[in-house]
C-alpha cells in the first residue's frame, strides 16, 4: 500500500479548491430549479399582466442560461475532484493527466485535437472560475427577474 503524503502537493491543493469553489455551483442551481418552477408555475396557473409574464418569462430564460452553465460547472467539479485526488503523490504527472484529458475530450467530439502545448493549470482554473461566474451571472439575472414580478404584481394590488 502506498503511503500518502501528510502535505499535498500544490497542484493537488489547488484542484482540491477549485473543486470545492465549483461545489458552490451545485447550491446555486437547487435555488434556481426552486426559482424556475415557481416560475412556471406561476406562468402556467395565474392570469398576469404583460410586464409581470415578461419578468417571469425572463426568469425562465435565465434560468435555462443557469442549468446549462450548472451542467458545465458539475463536469468540471468531477474533473478537479478526480485531478485533486490522483495528483496526491509526488509521482503524479500533471502534465499527462491533463493532455490525456483534452484527448478524452477530443474523442469524445466535445473538443479539438490541440497541436499547441496543453492548457496550463492557471488556464484551467480560470476557466472554472469564469463558468461558476456566469452560473452566479444567471442566477442573480434569474432572481431579478423574479423578484421584479413579484413586485409588479404586489403594487398592482
Amino acid at each position: 500500500m502506498s503511503e500518502v503524503p501528510k502535505h499535498p502537493s500544490p497542484p493537488a491543493e489547488i484542484a482540491a479548491t477549485t473543486a470545492a469553489l465549483l461545489a458552490l455551483g451545485d447550491k446555486i442551481e437547487r435555488i434556481s430549479l426552486l426559482l424556475s418552477a415557481v416560475a412556471l408555475l406561476a406562468l402556467v396557473t395565474t392570469l398576469l399582466a404583460i410586464a409581470p409574464r415578461l419578468c417571469l418569462f425572463l426568469a425562465l430564460a435565465a434560468g435555462l442560461g443557469e442549468h446549462f452553465f450548472a451542467l458545465r460547472t458539475a463536469f468540471d467539479y468531477r474533473i478537479f475532484t478526480t485531478w485533486a485526488q490522483r495528483w496526491q503523490t509526488p509521482s503524479a504527472d500533471q502534465a499527462a493527466d491533463m493532455a490525456a484529458f483534452d484527448a478524452s475530450l477530443a474523442t469524445l467530439g466535445l473538443g479539438t485535437v490541440n497541436t499547441a502545448p496543453p492548457r496550463s493549470l492557471a488556464e484551467r482554473l480560470a476557466g472554472a472560475r469564469r463558468l461558476l461566474r456566469c452560473q452566479g451571472l444567471c442566477w442573480l439575472l434569474q432572481l431579478y427577474a423574479w423578484l421584479s414580478a413579484a413586485l409588479i404584481v404586489a403594487l398592482e394590488n
